[in-house]
């Protein structure tokens, strides 16, 4: 007999009934989604099920004795849906974490639908919001593969628990579907996976190169040489006269720009003021945050909302005000709603092109990064925005240079988008493998 009745957010029109025999121990209607049940039917299809339980040991060992050395691994610190572990520049304040060795796998409690099971590659300290699994009837490396995949992402992002931080429980995590599969097809997934990851990796690193290429380039046509880095100890003690303190600033990150300022050159230096509009991005609570066709750029970071309206028509530079995103610097060539970041766009595109001026800052992103001021929360003001020096060459040669830069960015983004195919085609190829469809 139906008991139960519930209308699913991503389809609103819809109704969806079932059975008590059918419940699995909750009653909200997101766990009975057709997504999750559908990825369940094919699992089930072709191959005998098995519990996450039985096939993983659950480590627990915790310390609260954290030394400077170790390596920790927050959620941030992993790439979603690829697993790839991404260093951290300063390492956050923890009072406990977990500890894990190479080889294991860190299985995420909160927010699932961003995906980040990470297979270990060296012995650390983790995050208390990572689950740690050892697999002594599968292969580590299969497993984690499987747990990226879609059939296992299409049954966590509909059994998460809570709003502000949604998460996964024990429970749920324990009774997460594995089929049961051979050694010999987890070794043939598991090759199949690395082989593809392997040509990712070389197509991304030709991505780099083309991406590193554009500041060589800029500095040779601008005429700029930056003199090599004196490390010695009279080298790093900055000075500073107290007529040069009047109305200005001396402090860490301004002593740091004296090696990173790129001025000068065989062209006209003017300050940004002189040729550049500055604009604040409006503030945008959550409440007017909701589903549109323009991205929200917050700090310069694209969020994962839209708009509705936008605030700038395109053809626009974005520097970070604050956060983690701090400094830096992004262009927009289509309409954005913009918040909590400087917005900058070209007095006279006579003189300069938004779209070369982009170029020349995000050549100065190191000396922009270093204006920030603040420690709880640093700022990059746009009254320090605008002193920066400026190379202006005539607009034919910046022409010709924007064109080069185009299409070395063109290549690089090919590279990519060709680097990210080749993962979702191999993972494509293995959930077919692993539904027993050949």
């Amino acid at each position: 007999m139906a008991i139960m009745k519930a209308v699913i957010n991503s389809q609103p029109n819809k109704i969806y009934i079932t059975n008590r025999s059918s419940l699995e121990g909750r009653i909200d209607p997101n766990p009975y989604h057709f997504e999750r049940i559908n990825s369940l039917k094919k699992l089930q299809e072709n191959n005998e099920l098995l519990k996450l339980s039985d096939v993983v040991k659950s480590v627990k060992t915790t310390t609260k004795n954290i030394s400077e050395n170790q390596v920790y691994i927050g959620l941030e610190n992993i790439l979603s849906n690829s697993g790839e572990y991404i260093p951290s520049v300063e390492k956050q304040s923890i009072s406990s974490a977990g500890i894990f060795k190479k080889g294991q796998i860190l299985f995420p409690k909160l927010r699932p639908y961003l995906n980040k099971v990470y297979l270990a590659e060296f012995d650390g300290i983790c995050s208390t919001e990572f689950h740690i699994f050892d697999c002594p009837i599968y292969r580590n490396e299969f497993l984690a593969i499987y747990l990226r995949s879609d059939l296992i992402v299409n049954q966590t992002k509909y059994l998460m628990t809570g709003n502000t931080l949604p998460r996964l429980q024990t429970e749920d995590i324990n009774r997460l579907p594995v089929p049961k599969i051979s050694l010999e097809k987890q070794d043939e997934i598991i090759a199949l996976y690395q082989n593809a990851y392997k040509q990712k990796q070389q197509k991304e690193t030709e991505a780099n190169l083309l991406l590193v290429s554009i500041d060589a380039y800029l500095l040779n046509e601008l005429g700029i040489t930056i003199p090599k880095k004196d490390n010695s100890l009279q080298d790093r003690i900055y000075t500073i006269s107290f007529s040069e303190l009047t109305g200005g600033r001396f402090d860490v990150f301004d002593a740091l720009n004296k090696d990173s300022k790129i001025e000068g050159g065989i062209f006209l230096n003017k300050k940004l003021k002189e040729v550049g509009v500055f604009k604040k991005g409006q503030s945008i609570t959550s409440e007017r945050i909701f589903d549109g066709i323009y991205p929200v750029i917050a700090g310069g970071q694209s969020s994962p909302y839209s708009h509705n309206q936008f605030n700038f028509e395109g053809d626009v530079i974005t520097v970070s005000a604050s956060g983690a995103y701090s400094g830096y610097v992004w262009y927009h060539n289509a309409p954005i709603f913009a918040s909590d970041c400087t917005v900058i766009k070209t007095k006279d595109p006579k003189v300069i092109s938004t779209c070369f001026l982009f170029e020349l800052m995000k050549l100065k992103q190191k000396e922009i990064y270093n204006l920030q001021q603040g420690a709880g929360q640093p700022h990059v003001y746009a009254s320090d925005l605008a002193k920066l020096n400026i190379p202006i060459p005539p607009r034919h040669i910046q022409e010709k240079m924007i064109l080069y830069i185009q299409d070395l960015r063109i290549r690089a983004k090919q590279l990519q988008f060709d680097a990210k195919s080749l993962i979702e085609n191999a993972k494509a190829e293995i959930e077919q493998k692993i539904l027993g469809y050949n």
